[in-house]
């Protein structure tokens, strides 16, 4: 990518990925920057409009084809409740209702024509809460708490259920946790954690026919507030049979705060994100394909 970052989240829509926000350790101010590739042919990145809001750790989703960015840290440190939303096909962005307070590190998904942001920091609160936005009423409301507070995790929608998925408990520990959301019971249930404790990794949903597979890429161990060394592995978990696999391949080096989409073979993306180089931590922007 043109910027190497970190704490970005990264969304896929109308044959187009679209990465937006994050931070460089080496630059003073988070991004507004949104950069975008069409799936397929050379992979060229090219800037796109900004965010009215530069922020680092928002949580993205497509709606209605049209991206919603909701919350983050902002240049002033705050925890911020903007939700703003980008239209591809007219390249502007508008603003959107404000969810019911503010979070960042949170994680958002969208299921059946709503709009779910789960988790993230208040302040020096984890949140289990979760909250849910009804585009024709402009409304967001609030839905069952996931039974895990964390926040630098990961949501993502896979045959008819929201998986929440890793990220840094309220005791500053990384999890392997992964809860799955029923929208019409209102209702969280623990499945099989992953091999690993796993914060801000990249995720993504890949469907094979009657098969649903969530991709988990990379992330951070993190103990007592501790970082460790980023995962270069990948995990992937059977929708139908409730397991984890952890495959062979693995990234060149260790990966956090990335994100991850899919390229029109199906191939997965991990797209830039932290890497420790001498023991120091900055971002990159590699971009890296990996075929199931």
């Amino acid at each position: 990518m043109h910027l190497a970052r970190g704490g970005l989240d990264v969304v896929a829509v109308d044959g187009g990925i679209f990465v937006m926000g994050g931070f460089d350790p080496a630059k003073p101010a988070f991004f507004d920057s949104v950069e975008m590739r069409r799936t397929g042919g050379v992979g060229t990145w090219h800037d796109v409009a900004p965010m009215p809001t530069a922020r680092t750790n928002p949580a993205a989703a497509v709606l209605g084809g049209k991206i919603y960015v909701a919350g983050g840290v902002t240049n002033d440190d705050t925890d911020s409740d903007v939700v703003e939303v980008y239209d591809p096909r007219s390249g502007r962005w508008s603003t959107s209702t404000r969810m019911p307070f503010a979070r960042s590190a949170g994680a958002a998904a969208v299921l059946d024509g709503v709009l779910y942001v789960a988790g993230g920091g208040l302040g020096d609160e984890t949140l289990a809460s979760v909250v849910a936005y009804d585009p024709a009423a402009r409304r967001w409301r609030t839905v069952a708490p996931m039974p895990t507070a964390r926040w630098a995790l990961r949501l993502v929608a896979s045959n008819g259920h929201l998986y929440a998925i890793g990220g840094r408990s309220t005791e500053e520990n990384s999890l392997a946790t992964v809860e799955r959301y029923d929208p019409k019971a209102n209702t969280w249930t623990t499945v099989a954690p992953m091999h690993n404790t796993r914060a801000v990794p990249g995720v993504v949903a890949v469907d094979r026919g009657n098969d649903h597979f969530i991709v988990v890429v990379a992330g951070c161990p993190v103990a007592n507030g501790v970082v460790g060394d980023f995962f270069t592995t990948t995990e992937v978990f059977n929708v139908k049979t409730g397991r984890w696999r952890v495959l062979p391949a693995q990234l060149p080096r260790g990966r956090c705060s990335l994100g991850s989409a899919l390229e029109a073979d199906g191939s997965v993306l991990a797209i830039s994100g932290g890497v420790k180089i001498n023991g120091v931590i900055t971002a990159t922007p590699e971009v890296e394909a990996l075929r199931l």
